[in-house]
């Protein structure tokens, strides 16, 4: 089972926050340390939006409304510096 946070991530970056791959071993020593993966998708906006989701205390997490308006307004902030540089 995957979560919306890993969904997402994987959408923005093209790769899972969490991989099975050579990093493994230091994506899950760095989640055991700070309780936070690793999150770098380029762009501090979406990166925060995903930190928000993946908060250990399921009440400290955005409501799927909450998540659904933090990324419309990205997306709108994001295309209007297209539009407008």
């Amino acid at each position: 089972m995957r979560s919306l946070s890993n969904v997402i991530y994987e959408a923005v970056t093209g790769r899972s926050l969490f991989s099975p791959d050579e990093r493994y071993p230091e994506q899950l020593e760095q989640f055991e340390k700070t309780g936070k993966p690793e999150i770098q998708t380029g762009d501090a906006a979406p990166d925060n939006i995903l930190r928000e989701c993946i908060r250990i205390k399921p009440e400290a997490r955005p409501t799927m409304r909450q998540f659904e308006e933090k990324l419309i307004d990205y997306l709108r902030r994001k295309e209007k510096k297209k539009l407008f540089p």
